[in-house]
């Protein structure tokens, strides 16, 4: 009987638990931050940034890993800056108009993205996601395995896949980090020079840094909103379902990137991730219109009265 009554009342708790998240996620989506909050969340679903996956594309690019560092910490001070700025901006335009400017400032630098996709020295391949053949050529040269976090080649030796070492025929070269073929003599074999086109790379990395400016303004503005918009007895769920929002779209994009992991389909993925920062900045925008149409109401019953 105690057994009984003790699962009763754990079923009874978890019916009771359901019914508050599901509670505390409809307030969440009829409250007035919503659209302020999504937007916020979509910013999460983007291979737009110098993580290891974005950075291993881009090294195996041809862009060495030294450059790849000095990128990274010239990143991180732009969102630094966006940081600084943030402030100086909401005292001068308000946080609307600021919340604005960093989400169009964000998407204006990420079409420089867009346009890497299809400029030169590009190895977006769009036949390659349906392709039943994961290979996509880049160059002269045939890529035929996703990007390796761990050990990626330098593009010039793509051509010798992890399967294909046979270490009596190629020497490892430590610094850096390939096998060199060797001929019967045991010596390295000379490869001829390949040219790089950087150009698609450049593109990319150009957005990708001064992005981070415009995408620190959002996430601040929206961080103060969900402060100062929300009453403090919802502020502890109202967080809860956003933060909820923000891991969800992290998984979307870690699942995308599963589904398309070559470098031949990472031009998809960029498509993918501007699009959702764009849905991010029309819901902000949306978000800023209905707030302005608040506060100029409430402000005209105000000047009637002062006449």
């Amino acid at each position: 009987m105690q057994n009984d009554f003790e699962g009763e009342n754990t079923s009874k708790g978890i019916t009771e638990k359901v019914k508050d998240a599901a509670l505390v996620w409809k307030s969440y989506f009829k409250h007035n931050v919503r659209d302020a909050g999504l937007g916020l969340a979509l910013l999460y679903m983007t291979v737009l940034a110098l993580d290891n996956f974005s950075r291993a594309y881009v090294h195996e690019n041809g862009v060495s890993k030294e450059i790849l560092g000095v990128l990274t910490g010239v990143a991180s001070i732009s969102g630094i800056l966006g940081s600084i700025a943030y402030p100086f901006l909401r005292k001068k335009m308000g946080p609307l108009k600021t919340g604005v400017f960093g989400f169009t400032y964000q998407v204006t630098c990420l079409l420089f993205c867009l346009a890497s996709v299809f400029a030169p020295g590009s190895p977006f391949n769009p036949h390659a996601l349906f392709s039943c053949n994961n290979s996509t050529a880049i160059g002269n040269h045939q890529e035929t395995s996703s990007i390796d976090f761990n050990n990626s080649l330098p593009l010039q030796y793509n051509n010798f896949t992890t399967e294909s070492y046979n270490k009596s025929f190629y020497e490892y070269n430590s610094t850096e980090e390939f096998y060199e073929p060797l001929n019967d003599t045991q010596t390295i074999v000379a490869e001829p020079s390949q040219s790089i086109i950087y150009t698609s790379v450049i593109l990319l990395l150009f957005g990708i840094v001064t992005s981070r400016f415009g995408l620190w303004l959002a996430d601040l503005t929206v961080t103060q909103i969900l402060q100062e918009e929300v009453a403090e007895n919802e502020r502890c769920g109202i967080n809860g379902v956003q933060d909820s929002l923000n891991q969800f779209f992290g998984l979307v994009r870690a699942i995308l990137i599963i589904v398309m992991p070559t470098i031949a389909t990472f031009g998809y993925l960029i498509i993918l991730s501007i699009a959702f920062v764009f849905l991010a900045t029309v819901l902000f925008a949306v978000y800023a219109k209905k707030k302005s149409k608040i506060n100029n109401s409430d402000s005209q019953p105000n000047c009637k009265n002062l006449s």
